[in-house]
């Protein structure tokens, strides 16, 4: 059973297998990583050599929300699973919640489909939410829209305080999924001149 801390930024994570929050940035220096505790079940293998770019060695270390047999390249920061495949995609929008942290939260949605609920294989994951559905809600950027699907969640989706299905998201709506609600902002491109 995962021992879930929140660390004083609101983020939360499994304190039996990392010593500090993953997604604040470090303070003591640019070249902090991940710090983890190294379990039996964590093998770790050093790449010797320098890669193409001729940078340093690159540590592959088995990450502990990963499958065991999945690797995560750490060079720098840590890569969480999930994250390498979303950096590949445009990020096209955001999700901000005040009811999830005081200060706010905020999740971001890439090109094509984002999964929002509670389980961690999601895109955007609401933790202790009981309300809120393992896969919850999906948002769907596509062909310079963003599109929604309630994935048939037990407490429904509600856009702008209106119970919906599916339909299009339109800027700067109000998502509220197990009474949580998020702040939907699209990315302008059409202000980006190129």
């Amino acid at each position: 059973m995962p021992h879930i801390k929140t660390c004083v930024n609101g983020h939360q994570y499994d304190a039996e297998k990392l010593i500090s929050c993953p997604f604040c940035p470090k303070s003591s220096s640019s070249d902090a990583t991940c710090k983890t505790k190294i379990s039996d079940a964590m093998k770790t293998a050093i790449v010797g050599g320098k890669n193409n770019a001729g940078s340093e060695k690159t540590n592959i270390v088995s990450h502990p929300f990963s499958d065991e047999n999945k690797t995560v390249a750490l060079n720098r920061t840590c890569i969480l699973p999930g994250e390498e495949a979303a950096r590949e995609r445009k990020l096209v929008g955001f999700l901000v919640s005040y009811d999830l942290h005081c200060q706010g939260k905020l999740f971001k949605l890439f090109e094509g489909k984002n999964l929002v609920g509670s389980e961690r294989g999601c895109d955007v994951i609401i933790e202790n939410v009981p309300a809120v559905s393992g896969k919850h809600l999906t948002i769907l950027y596509r062909n310079n829209s963003f599109l929604f699907k309630d994935e048939f969640s037990t407490n429904g989706t509600y856009i702008d305080g209106e119970m919906k299905n599916e339909g299009e998201l339109k800027k700067e709506c109000v998502i509220t999924i197990g009474g949580i609600r998020m702040y939907f902002i699209m990315v302008p491109f059409h202000l980006i001149h190129d």
